[in-house]
């Protein structure tokens, strides 16, 4: 502030020092006229014709020393500033409304910059795909490692290709003090440098580090190293018991490093994959794999170079019954990452961009009102010899002063909704923890007030003063109310755009809330767990531990209906291929059948679930001990398999051998896709006693009356007992249900958010264009009511005005609403996107708010007294 404080007061200086020359140049021709006999007046007077005006040879000086645009743009900005400071309700209101705008705006895009604009976090992002089949089995591409080492050494396009494995794995750190759970993701060798990144200290993961049997090496993140060691460069050259096997330290991850399925990752291991293992074990274990383009060839031109290699690997490493089902994919790296969030993306920009254009509807809506209430001065202006194009930059420049006033308050309002936003959001929202204000926001922001101030500015600064508005006559001009009305409906039609989307968002989470689950999520807590990698290794360290831990559980006081699985709905059981099944006794089902869900489960698994038998009965214990695993089948693959007949005793082969299930019921489909898709078919398994073919993951589930944190102590204690060291997720059914829905619901709010914000500049922009007409129209009204109007007559004159233009809006956003509604449908729930009620509910409610605003001009209206009216005049 210093700086500009001095440069006010040298210019305060240099005019005073051009000022007192000037007086001395007035005052040498004075006192020559003087010495030629002239008295102290006359040479005075003279002496001024001849010199000129001051005031002109002030503005000649100053133009030799200042530009002449950067005196009339101080000129401007001093008398735009009088103005505003004359009416200060409009400045008011015009610096809210952009304000709300650019607020908003700056908000979303701070949200979607890191989703669809801002470079990945690593150098030619552009040049990384990602490459692999795409079939049922999985929700994205993937790889098998004997396809992949063919890939690898056979493949033109890339620079370089690598794989890690599909999901991290959770492994316990021992660095001497207490162990710790962390996240291990094992990868290729090369991993950081395809994706060009390299270690911030210590070295890269090399070729001999990724050899089958050597010896373990990691590279771990800042983070980990700071709080297991004080400081990550400590951590350099250490070996800590990983899973209870010895792991070198040698590298630490750089600072801003990303997996590219996103997320972190506290260790990076070597995969060592066995390319001398029979192919047929190689093409049972998945990868993810990526690659970078080669300079100059396209993602199209990498697949259709692939392809060859895909058709090879299909006759190889593909089972026959799934070749139709599967394809190659090659796609850039963003889209995989952003492809669920995609669609939400651009539609929560296109609906702050619709509020932002009501904004500006709205402040050209005040601006023309104000140029309105401003003619007989700019007639004058011109009048005296203003410039068409001076009285352009006045106005400009006004519109551009309300635009950055307005602009610097919405970057603050951006600045606490992008806080509110990340508090808000549901976990696991994609890159929302790196939406800030930073330069590019800001940059963002600059950018849409100046393109704002220039559109709600243009059309006040086009208005043409006329010479009528001296005499003091109307000029209203039809072409000026014409587009007053015009944007009254262009803002009701954005107006019921956002309604209508923020209708279907509404009505889209309420069927989601309501839709059934097909189990009872009430009273049902859950005890999630992963046994340690090495201390369980062995099948029969597993099976001892399920089978201890079952029975202590299972004698909690209060604990209820407990029972043991490997997983629970709404998501996350496990999947095998429809082909795999066989009936024994009858035909093949059908090749190309996708992919069924299963889970292990104890006998009490559906009674405690709250699962409905619809046929037969649910598992025994007595059946436990026994060699022959029953098999209880859900209603829609029961369905699929034996159509109307009953499955009842029917038997099954599961696993592609010859040992075959029986059939023992049939259970309600339970929602195991997610909340919002339909059940997929699924069958259960009995969980046998002393079983070796179990996991190391596990649910128990209990339903119960007691308080869930009660239960939650003697659960703990329970889990204690057995392995101190073992981590346990308690959360209730109701919990677990509810973040299906976080994500629906977070979009429904903000969308809700911006519709209701857009509703109410509908309504100021109707009530200030009604309220500007009725004062235009005093005279007219008054003739009215002289020669026998009555009040009710004109009060309806003025509503039926405003009914044609809310009805002319609702209409344009009608359509409107039909044409861009089946762009949202994928983020919809069981709700068309031409869904009636979603259309004419918020038609209503405009209509409304149209009558509300028209209701006090209208009153107001019927309320002028003709005398006063024409006296006035």
């Amino acid at each position: 502030m210093k700086p500009w404080f001095g440069s006010l007061d040298r210019r305060r200086r240099r005019e005073s020092e051009w000022r007192e020359e000037l007086d001395t140049h007035q005052a040498q021709r004075a006192e020559w006229h003087r010495a030629r006999g002239l008295d102290a007046e006359q040479s005075r007077t003279l002496a001024q014709k001849q010199f000129g005006g001051s005031l002109r040879a002030l503005e000649a000086v100053r133009a030799v020393h200042v530009a002449l645009w950067w005196e009339r743009l101080v000129q401007d900005c001093r008398y735009a500033l009088r103005g505003f400071r004359r009416s200060p309700a409009f400045s008011a209101v015009a610096v809210a409304t952009i304000a709300i705008g650019i607020g908003a705006s700056t908000a979303v895009f701070s949200v979607v910059d890191p989703l669809l604009f801002r470079r990945l976090p690593y150098p030619k992002d552009e040049q990384l795909v990602s490459v692999g089949f795409f079939g049922p089995v999985d929700n994205n591409e993937f790889n098998v490692v004997s396809s992949y080492l063919d890939w690898r050494r056979l493949q033109t396009p890339f620079q370089s290709m690598t794989s890690m494995q599909p999901r991290a794995g959770v492994c316990d750190l021992d660095t001497g003090a207490s162990p710790r759970r962390v996240d291990c993701q094992f990868v290729e060798a090369n991993f950081l440098r395809t994706f060009g990144l390299a270690p911030q200290a210590g070295r890269d993961l090399t070729a001999d580090d990724d050899r089958p049997g050597a010896p373990l090496v990691a590279l771990i993140s800042e983070a980990l190293g700071r709080t297991a060691f004080g400081d990550a460069a400590r951590g350099l050259g250490r070996v800590v018991e990983l899973d209870e096997q010895p792991v070198r330290i040698v590298g630490i991850l750089p600072k801003s490093f990303e997996m590219p399925q996103l997320g972190s990752a506290d260790i990076l291991m070597p995969e060592q994959l066995d390319g001398s293992r029979p192919r047929a074990q190689n093409s049972s274990a998945a990868l993810r794999t990526f690659a970078r383009l080669r300079n100059g060839v396209s993602i199209q031109q990498a697949y259709q170079a692939m392809l060859p290699l895909y058709e090879d690997s299909l006759r190889k490493d593909v089972p026959a019954t799934l070749l139709t089902e599967v394809r190659l994919v090659v796609r850039s790296l963003r889209d995989r990452q952003i492809h669920d969030v995609k669609l939400a993306s651009w539609m929560l920009l296109g609906a702050v961009l619709a509020l932002l254009l009501l904004a500006c509807a709205n402040v050209a809506n005040l601006l023309l009102a104000r140029v309105a209430a401003r003619r007989r001065e700019l007639a004058m202006r011109a009048a005296i010899g203003a410039g068409r194009g001076r009285l352009i930059r006045q106005m400009l420049t006004e519109s551009l002063l309300l635009g950055l006033s307005g602009g610097a308050a919405g970057c603050g309002l951006g600045w606490v909704l992008v806080r509110l936003f990340v508090r808000l959001a549901p976990e696991g929202m994609v890159r929302m923890e790196q939406a800030r204000v930073d330069l590019r926001v800001l940059g963002f922001a600059v950018a849409a007030t100046v393109a704002a101030a220039l559109l709600f500015g243009l059309a006040p600064a086009l208005e043409q003063p006329r010479a009528e508005a001296l005499a003091g006559r109307g000029t209203a001009g039809l072409a000026r109310l014409f587009l007053r009305r015009f944007l009254i409906v262009a803002q009701v039609a954005l107006s019921l755009m956002l309604l209508t989307g923020a209708s279907l968002f509404v009505r889209s989470l309420w069927r989601l809330k309501e839709q059934p689950l097909g189990f009872r999520s009430q009273h049902l807590v859950m005890a999630s767990f992963t046994l340690r990698r090495q201390r369980y290794r062995p099948a029969e360290a597993q099976a001892a531990f399920f089978d201890e831990l079952e029975q202590r559980l299972r004698s909690i006081p209060g604990g209820g209906q407990f029972a043991l699985t490997d997983s629970v709905p709404p998501r996350g059981s496990m999947g095998r291929p429809y082909s795999n099944i066989r009936i024994v006794g009858r035909p093949p089902v059908a090749a190309n059948g996708g992919m069924v869900a299963f889970r292990w489960v104890s006998p009490d698994y559906f009674r405690a679930m709250g699962i409905p038998i619809l046929q037969g009965r649910t598992f025994l214990e007595s059946e436990r001990d026994s060699g022959d695993s029953p098999v209880i089948l859900s209603a829609s693959l029961a369905r699929r398999l034996f159509g109307n007949h009953s499955p009842l005793g029917e038997r099954l082969v599961l696993d592609g051998d010859q040992h075959s299930f029986p059939v023992v019921g049939v259970a309600a489909d339970a929602k195991n896709a997610g909340v919002a898709e339909a059940p997929e078919p699924e069958y259960y398994r009995l969980r046998m006693a002393h079983s070796t073919r179990l996991g190391r993951g596990g649910v128990a589930v209990f339903r119960t009356a007691l308080d869930p944190a009660a239960l939650s102590r003697w659960i703990r204690r329970e889990f204690a007992v057995l392995d101190p060291t073992l981590p346990v997720d308690i959360q209730t059914m109701e919990e677990r249900v509810d973040q299906f829905r976080e994500r629906p619901r977070f979009i429904a709010a903000v969308v809700a958010g911006f519709a209701g914000l857009g509703l109410l500049l509908a309504a100021v922009g109707l009530y200030g264009l009604l309220a500007f007409l009725v004062a235009q129209q005093t005279r007219e009204i008054g003739v009215r009511m002289a020669l026998g109007a009555r009040p009710g007559d004109v009060a309806w004159r003025v509503q039926g005005q405003a009914a044609v233009w809310v009805a002319s809006g609702v209409a344009v956003g009608a359509a409107g609403s039909l044409a861009l509604s089946g762009a949202i449908r994928g983020l919809l729930f069981e709700v068309s996107p031409w869904d009636p009620v979603s259309l004419v509910v918020p038609a209503l409610i405009l209509c409304a708010v149209g009558v509300a605003a028209a209701w006090w001009p209208s009153r107001r209206a019927a309320r002028v007294d003709p005398v006063v009216a024409l006296r006035c005049e």
